[in-house]
C-alpha cells in the first residue's frame, strides 16, 4: 500500500484543476492511504496556490473505494477553497477515514460529502462557510460527533438516499442558510443531543 504521511505544520497548495485522490475507485491493485496528523499549533493545510483564493480554486481531497480505512486520518488539518470539479472539500466514496479536529471551509460545494456506503468518523471538526452544505450524506452513514457545523449556505446537514443512516450526536449546528438538518424522503438518521439553531 502507498501511504502519504505529512508532518505537522505542512501546507500543500494545489492548482485549479488539481486535487488529491487517495486509493483507486475500482482497482484493488492500487490501494492508498494518507496520514495527516498536525497539532493545534501546527495544523496541516490543504489549500489553493492562489494569492487570493476563492471557493473552487482547486479540486479537493477524495477518499476512493480502495483507500485504506484503517490508515486514513486527518487530524488538526485545514481543508479550504476546494470544489473545482468534484464540488467538495472532502469527498468519501465507499471510504471511511477518520476526521478529527479538522476544519473544512470555503468550498464551492459541501464541506464533507459521504457517498456509496461511506462511514467516516467526524469528531470535533469545524465545518463552516461552504457554498452549499456542511455535511452531505448520499447513501452515506458518517458518525459526526462533538463538531460545529455553521454558516453553510443551504443546510448544515443534508441526508439523502435509502441506505443513509448517519449518527449525528452532540454537535453545534448553527446559522445555516435554509435548514439546520434536512432529511429527504426514505433516508434514515439517528440525531441526538445536538444544538440546532437556524
Amino acid at each position: 500500500i502507498t501511504t502519504l504521511t505529512l508532518d505537522a505544520g505542512v501546507t500543500i497548495e494545489f492548482g485549479s484543476t488539481y486535487g488529491l485522490i487517495v486509493g483507486h475507485e475500482s482497482n484493488p491493485v492500487y490501494p492508498g492511504a494518507i496520514s495527516a496528523v498536525g497539532t493545534e499549533l501546527e495544523p496541516i493545510t490543504f489549500t489553493a496556490d492562489h494569492a487570493s483564493p476563492s471557493p473552487g480554486s482547486w479540486d479537493g481531497l477524495r477518499f476512493a473505494n480502495y483507500s485504506d480505512d484503517t490508515q486514513c486520518r486527518l487530524e488538526h488539518c485545514v481543508v479550504e477553497y476546494g470544489g473545482y470539479s468534484a464540488n467538495e472539500n472532502i469527498y468519501c466514496s465507499a471510504a471511511s477515514p477518520v476526521l478529527n479536529n479538522t476544519v473544512s471551509r470555503f468550498c464551492l460545494g459541501s464541506g464533507v460529502y459521504c457517498y456509496n456506503g461511506s462511514q467516516p468518523v467526524i469528531e470535533e471538526c469545524d465545518i463552516h462557510d461552504n457554498t452549499t452544505y456542511g455535511l452531505y450524506c448520499n447513501d452515506g452513514s458518517p458518525t459526526c460527533i462533538d463538531s460545529t457545523i455553521q454558516a453553510n449556505t443551504n443546510a448544515g446537514v443534508y441526508i439523502y438516499g435509502t441506505t443513509s443512516n448517519p449518527q449525528i450526536t452532540s454537535n453545534q449546528i448553527l446559522n445555516n442558510g435554509n435548514n439546520g438538518v434536512n432529511i429527504a424522503i426514505s433516508a434514515n438518521a439517528t440525531i441526538s443531543g445536538n444544538t440546532i439553531n437556524n
